[in-house]
């Protein structure tokens, strides 16, 4: 449920139509791959250019659609201006392009004007010309011809589908693709290689091209002697080092820039602003080996430190929040990085359309940042609208504004609505607490939610203050408090707990994110736990200890495919004394003596499992103990969960349409001293992702292997974001 509402009550308008959008684009590709037109003869007849009519004539090659699709602008533009000789030459022209573009080298097309309203295309198509053998004439030194014929072929192969074997003959591909081969050559130190015009020699009945491409080697050149001298400030050692293999590999230009660059990047990540490096190299003047030397001249210029920042541009947002940004780095010696890791963490914010961060030199070498900005619309108002297997529809309302009193703190106020859940919730967040690297989040919520086998009333508050100690490990402490009314139970009184009680617990997190992505993952790991105590003496009504942890890894394996495996635990231990006392409905006399059974958890604060983000077999929350009279689960106090996840794609078209395979593996224990692995329950399923910008929608179907007593064969699950 957190992932749901942190999802929908935090979107705004424009991040619903984004996701309105991407539903759209799903079915619109899927559509398309299924309906589109195929190639039929004699298909393309007519077509229309505003209220001029277009006749092909001798066309048996393509339907209309392609052929309409190809001349949009042409007829845009006869639609626009009208019909005249101009717009006719340009309909035929680019007609005659597309068809050599298609493999009919020998097309011509004539436009003929019959009246105001009519033009007539005709076709000599032609016959469809296919690459036949590629032979390839003077390399001594590549004896290999397979790269090569990539090259000349690449440029085609990338418009036509991988199952096509007969690649049509393109002279405008086939150009590119020796001018690929001369790059080659260029790259392996072969400054005098030339590849000349391939020649064509066509047969069958001109329906195939047998292209010979003749290549003049020449000789290769490498690196000779490679100095560095001037002002170098660092040990020459070092600035070797920084080269790397360069020097050892064939002569060219590209990589002459290429190590004036390493030097002059890293002159000026040491603070050398003005670092120039000038490269001193010519190969008409090789050796008789044919070694080039290469000499760099170091000029470092005046060591700058940063000094001072002005801004312009501020509206409602006061200028000292931008020069309290770069505040904890006044002084220090200029460092680009640094620099960038300021530009971005102030991109996030949302606060800026347009934000320029540039270093100006002073007199004095220390550098000045002059920060041009345009502020983004801080208020808005938004709706979002979703849907869950366990939810049912789900509304969502939210007011923000990023940029609260002027500060660049955001405060939001936001409203959900579904069949189970109305909830409302009030966030503070300052990034930057008395301007440290120190966050501090305040919310205030209150909820109504019907979980099936009880209901429940809450409000809550929490106090969170959290700071990064590394780009990927961040840590935080919290304190938080709940007043909790359970009703409309269905469990046996025995089974519920309190069923009225307050419970404040403080505690902290960690986690540690290595993934490549936060939103959508290829590759990586992120590592997280969360701890907690709550005690009477902090003002509750209960005593215990909690923990969770979890841990996803991502793999990527080949280009398009993805497995991802994560395991997750949770305790929750009460202890000393508790009003956890019972009545034991045997007698039906509501005057029967309570029961002392020991610390007994109420219901809300225990764990559940089943659902979209568990054990996928099991519908949302009924994985567990369950209470024999009613058949409702009544959760537990501990619980192991393993998931395991194949993602591949479904149609190659569509890169965010993915299909996937899962294992998920759990338990839950009534009692935390029951921990462990035993008594696993599974699912095993197949489902559906499509990547929106802001996550992933899924569908899944998981199976129950070996369902208990009235337990289901299986669970249908939609959901958004992330299962594990």
């Amino acid at each position: 449920m957190n992932r749901w509402r942190q999802f929908f009550t935090c979107c705004l308008v424009r991040r619903s139509v984004l996701a309105a959008l991407g539903l759209a684009l799903l079915f619109a590709s899927a559509s398309c791959q299924l309906f589109r037109p195929k190639h039929q003869e004699g298909a393309a007849t007519t077509t229309q250019a505003g209220d001029v009519t277009v006749q092909f004539v001798g066309v048996t090659a393509f339907t209309e659609a392609d052929l309409r699709d190809t001349l949009f602008d042409a007829l845009d533009s006869i639609k626009a201006s009208g019909l005249t000789p101009a717009t006719a030459d340009d309909a035929a022209f680019f007609l005659e392009l597309f068809y050599r573009k298609n493999g009919y080298t020998f097309v011509s097309t004539n436009y003929n004007i019959v009246n105001a309203r009519n033009l007539q295309l005709t076709v000599n198509e032609g016959p469809l010309v296919v690459l036949g053998d590629i032979d390839f004439t003077g390399n001594e030194q590549f004896k290999d011809p397979q790269n090569f014929r990539e090259y000349i072929i690449g440029q085609t192969r990338e418009r036509f589908p991988a199952k096509r074997k007969d690649l049509p003959y393109v002279d405008a591909d086939v150009q590119k693709g020796a001018d690929l081969v001369q790059r080659f050559y260029l790259s392996q130190g072969y400054l005098e290689a030339r590849v000349g015009q391939p020649s064509v020699v066509y047969a069958d009945n001109r329906t195939r091209a047998n292209l010979t491409v003749p290549i003049i080697e020449g000789r290769p050149y490498h690196f000779g002697a490679v100095t560095i001298d001037g002002q170098l400030v660092f040990p020459q050692k070092d600035l070797y080092t920084l080269l790397g293999d360069e020097p050892k590999m064939p002569y060219t230009r590209p990589r002459v820039d290429a190590m004036q660059r390493k030097l002059e990047d890293y002159y000026k990540k040491k603070g050398y602003f003005t670092a120039t490096v000038t490269a001193y190299s010519d190969p008409t003047k090789a050796d008789s080996g044919n070694r080039v030397a290469t000499s760099y001249v170091v000029a470092p210029g005046p060591l700058y430190h940063l000094d001072g920042v002005r801004v312009v541009g501020t509206d409602r947002l006061k200028p000292e929040f931008l020069r309290n940004r770069f505040k904890k780095i006044s002084g220090k010696v200029y460092d680009p990085k640094v620099l960038d890791d300021a530009y971005q963490q102030l991109i996030l914010t949302g606060l800026f359309s347009q934000l320029r961060v540039e270093p100006k030199t002073q007199p004095d070498n220390t550098l000045r940042l002059d920060i041009d900005v345009k502020e983004s619309k801080a208020r808005e108002l938004g709706a979002s609208l979703g849907y869950g297997t366990f939810e049912g529809p789900i509304l969502g309302f939210e007011i923000r504004d990023r940029d609260f009193n002027g500060t660049g703190r955001p405060i939001s106020f936001n409203v959900d609505y579904s069949t189970r859940t109305v909830s409302g919730e009030l966030l503070y967040v300052d990034p930057y607490l008395f301007e440290s690297d120190y966050q501090l989040r305040l919310r205030l919520n209150a909820l109504t939610r019907d979980l099936t086998n009880y209901a429940k009333q809450e409000v809550a508050a929490l106090a969170d203050i959290s700071r990064p100690i590394t780009k990927a490990l961040k840590v935080s402490a919290f304190v938080q408090g709940a007043s909790v009314k359970i009703t409309d139970n269905a469990v046996q009184n025995f089974q519920l707990g309190l069923s009225e009680y307050t419970v404040t617990s403080i505690g902290g997190t960690f986690s540690l994110d290595l993934r490549d992505n936060p939103v959508s993952p290829t590759r990586g790991l992120v590592i997280a736990a969360t701890g907690d105590v709550a005690s009477k003496s902090f003002g509750g009504d209960l005593n215990f200890l909690r923990a969770t942890g979890r841990a996803t890894y991502f793999q990527p394996i080949g280009k398009k495919t993805l497995f991802i495996v994560g395991f997750r635990l949770g305790i929750i231990q009460p202890f000393g004394a508790t009003d956890g006392s019972v009545r034991l409905d045997t007698d039906g006399d509501p005057k029967t003596p309570r029961v002392a059974v020991g610390p007994i958890l109420p219901i809300d604060e225990r764990f559940f499992l089943g659902g979209s983000t568990s054990v996928r077999s099991f519908p949302e929350r009924t994985l567990g103990p369950y209470d024999l009279r009613s058949k409702q689960p009544i959760g537990g106090q501990a619980f192991t969960l393993f998931n395991a996840e194949y993602q591949f794609p479904l149609i190659p078209s569509v890169a965010d349409l993915k299909g996937a395979v899962f294992f998920d593996a759990g338990n839950l224990r009534q009692y935390a001293g029951d921990i462990g692995f035993s008594d696993e329950r599974y699912g095993i399923g197949v489902g559906i992702r499509y990547n929106l910008p802001i996550g992933p929608l899924r569908l899944d179907y998981g199976v129950n292997p070996n369902p208990h007593r009235n337990e289901n064969n299986g669970a249908f699950n939609f959901s958004f974001g992330f299962a594990f």
